[in-house]
């Protein structure tokens, strides 16, 4: 028998609004209900069009079957339970909305819980077999489905409940205390949705503590059947008619998730794995090579955020090189080095976690400070807000070299001159760093994570120039496309006869041959119109400097009643170094590159869209030379990439 109760989730952020959500949506993941699958939100009625306009017109469809609306106003309960008992506070309002929540609070004695709210409206639906085959059938739909991983269901908002003026108060006789997160109760999804509200308090006799949220509140309702699903899936909803949820007229209810089987316990998980020693490169002094060491000690887990990765791919950066040459961000010695490395999860983190032991990934170590983290090792610790999970379309040496090229062109677009990817379906950097509190950022980046020179209305717009110096690089070209996925022109100022053809599949707008410095500043002024504002650098102070001149309003524009008067402050990323003076016009950036590990919020948003990206084929990563010997031949590419002879080529070095 099909429940006759109707379950709600929590939105996971508090800052998507109730329009975002759209009834018959599709979505690849509960944990992020407004981002559809779908180009466009379905109809509420079936479409009527002729049969020049189905010819003519994007196919469109619509939602064939009744759709039920409940609105309430001005209710209020007020409960008592008496002897001792564990309650949670916002599953009591679930009684009453209908929306899963996770705040606990244990009483002893009499106890009186009181709910209000201002108004409740929802809207759900039942989709016929027909709408569902139209839905899946949709061209971004069938082709996000064709791309999964067998077994991996999508799903379909069949129900939107929003709530304004939410009060819930409590008055107990005897002490009792209370806490936790106001959480989604997801136990359908594998973990809970965090909303942003906590709080603990004990309070004695007599004393009465109280939430209050003015809203809204959004909570959605899913469905997901065998036309929805690749195949079945342990992890999430069930495909079979016995457990699909459908929606009835009586809405004050709340089914409670039943736990899904998991084929993969976690605790087995962790004690399964019982390697003690690896093999490591340590590095013992600046100017000397790495020293391949045995029976070192596997590093160990010590948050609740950390999982341990088995190595199988080292992805090789210029910064390897030259920290151990000039002696660049070493820790104390000896270390182990290594930013970028793909592998196998062996160990998941202590809390619920998105990842699960056998997922491929890569990991991106930026805080070269903590050698449990580097990448010359067989084990490493990564922090789950720095792990991307590679989907089967990209192998991990493909995707070894992409972690800090990708981290470095996302910070220097998304945080350095604020381009927006909310609208591609990436994360607004500019925002989520600007929302950190400051006392959280290291004091040598908040200038750069705070800049008050980029304001909101100054932020790049879609068809802005952006200019990169050295965009055959590996984080040039990467910045290349993400800065093309939001809308920009770009220009890119590189070696063209070597590198051209490849940098203009990536979607480059205009190509400068930067062997002819001089020429080159004047090529971008005249393409820009001499009002070039967004720049990036890879290469070094001398080429920075050269960007800059061409952001620059010409001298002689300098005069009275000169044109570039009103030309916006120039904003240049400066990824390798600026030059000594500065340049008038123009404000050099540094990359906030502590910002992806030190901010989880920061750090998250980009390894889940990098995800995505891989998933839907928007993001191609460098070409690759394979290097073999494991350990043992990283010095030899190190000495590659020294002598430049890698080219354009990143090198990765298979440890399997």
């Amino acid at each position: 028998m099909a429940s006759a109760k109707k379950t709600y989730f929590l939105v996971p952020k508090w800052d998507i609004p109730p329009e975002a959500l759209h009834l018959g949506n599709l979505i690849a993941d509960p944990t992020e209900p407004h981002r559809p699958l779908n180009a466009t939100p379905p109809l509420r009625t079936p479409p009527t069009t002729s049969s020049d306009e189905q010819a003519t017109c994007p196919p469109l469809i619509g939602i064939d079957s009744p759709i039920y609306e409940t609105t309430k106003t001005s209710y209020t309960k007020i409960a008592s339970v008496t002897r001792k008992k564990s309650l949670s506070l916002i599953a009591q309002i679930s009684l009453i909305t209908g929306i899963g929540g996770n705040t606990s609070l244990s009483s002893a004695r009499n106890e009186d819980l009181s709910y209000s709210f201002r108004s409740m409206h929802s809207e759900w639906f039942v989709p016929s077999s027909s709408f569902i085959s139209a839905a899946v059938a949709q061209p971004k739909v069938a082709g996000f489905v064709s791309m999964l991983p067998s077994r991996r269901p999508i799903y379909m908002i069949t129900g939107v409940k929003h709530i304004t003026g939410v009060v819930a108060s409590s008055h107990s006789g005897k002490e009792r205390s209370g806490g936790g997160g106001v959480t989604a109760d997801a136990a359908a999804f594998g973990a809970p949705l965090p909303v942003g509200i906590n709080a603990e308090r004990g309070v004695g006799t007599g004393e009465a503590v109280e939430w209050e949220c003015e809203g809204p509140i959004v909570g959605f309702g899913l469905e997901t059947s065998a036309a929805m699903s690749t195949t079945t899936s342990t992890t999430t909803t069930s495909t079979s008619p016995s457990t699909k949820r459908h929606h009835h007229e009586h809405d004050d209810v709340v089914d409670t998730p039943r736990k899904r089987r998991q084929t993969i316990q976690k605790e087995a998980n962790v004690e399964s794995f019982q390697v003690t020693h690896q093999d490591v490169l340590l590095l013992h002094g600046v100017k000397q090579p790495y020293t391949h060491t045995t029976k070192y000690e596997i590093p160990q887990i010590k948050t609740d955020t950390e999982m341990l990765v088995k190595v199988n791919v080292i992805g090789l950066n210029p910064i390897d090189w030259k920290a151990s040459d000039f002696g660049w961000g070493l820790p104390a010695l000896p270390c182990i080095s290594g930013r970028d490395l793909a592998g196998t999860v062996v160990k998941t983190s202590k809390r619920e976690s998105r990842f699960k032991v056998g997922d491929k990934v890569i990991a991106v170590s930026t805080d070269y400070r903590d050698n449990r983290k580097s990448a010359y090792q067989e084990y490493a610790i990564a922090s789950e807000h720095n792990v991307c999970r590679l989907p089967p379309s990209i192998s991990a040496l493909d995707a070894a070299p992409v972690g800090v090229a990708y981290v470095a062109a996302a910070l220097m677009l998304g945080v350095c001159i604020g381009l927006d990817f909310s609208h591609v379906n990436g994360p607004d950097l500019y925002t989520i760093s600007r929302k950190l509190d400051p006392e959280s950022v290291p004091k040598d980046i908040k200038d750069e994570v705070f800049n008050s020179n980029i304001t909101p209305a100054l932020r790049p717009k879609k068809g802005d120039w952006l200019a990169i110096w050295g965009g055959s690089s590996a984080t040039g070209c990467i910045a290349l496309q993400l800065a093309k996925l939001a809308g920009l022109r770009v220009v890119c100022i590189l070696d063209v006869a070597r590198n051209g053809a490849r940098m203009l599949k990536l979607g480059a707008d205009l190509l400068i041959d930067r062997l002819d410095t001089e020429r080159a500043v004047e090529i971008v002024r005249s393409v820009t119109g001499g009002q070039l504002t967004w720049g990036i650098d890879t290469r070094g102070k001398e080429s920075a400097g050269l960007l800059a001149r061409a952001m620059a309003s010409p001298s002689d524009a300098k005069t009275e009643g000169d044109e570039g008067k009103g030309k916006a402050l120039g904003h240049l990323v400066a990824l390798t170094g600026r030059p000594s003076s500065p340049t008038p016009g123009i404000q050099y950036h540094t990359l906030p590159i502590k910002l992806f590990h030190e901010a989880a919020p920061v750090g998250e948003a980009l390894m889940v869209w990098l995800e995505r990206l891989f998933e839907e084929g928007k993001l191609h990563p460098p070409p690759i030379e394979v290097a073999t010997g494991g350990l043992q031949g990283v010095n030899g590419a190190l000495d590659r990439l020294r002598e430049g002879a890698a080219g354009g080529e990143r090198i990765v070095v298979p440890l399997t």
